[in-house]
């Protein structure tokens, strides 16, 4: 005897939101690959650190727009700006790191 599994109609919502998880996914992924060649060149080649640091800050905005998509643009804007704020406040923490300041990493790391 044959059984017939039913399929579950084409549902749009839930497409949408394996598309998010899919994207996200990989934006995270990028997230981590670009931190750790933007602080590997603030560390050891100051020559690609600005590159390193615009391809890291535009994965910020490609998470925004992940966002936007799903749940609009306003939400999208917050999100890269908050993340945006996230990497730029690093500076700070690596510099102090580099010059071996507790104090000043303490501080950075709490205005973090």
């Amino acid at each position: 005897m044959t059984t017939v599994v039913d399929h579950p109609p084409h549902d749009a919502k839930l497409q949408k939101q394996i598309a998010l998880y899919t994207a996200l996914r990989e934006l995270w992924t990028d997230h981590m690959q670009w931190t750790y060649v933007t602080v590997d060149a603030y560390f050891h080649n100051q020559d690609t650190l600005q590159p390193s640091l615009d391809r890291l800050l535009r994965n910020q905005k490609d998470m925004g727009d992940a966002i936007a998509v799903y749940y609009g643009r306003e939400a999208g804007d917050q999100l890269t700006a908050l993340l945006t704020t996230h990497i730029q406040q690093a500076g700070p923490v690596l510099k102090a790191a580099q010059a071996g300041d507790k104090p000043a990493l303490d501080k950075a790391l709490a205005d973090w």
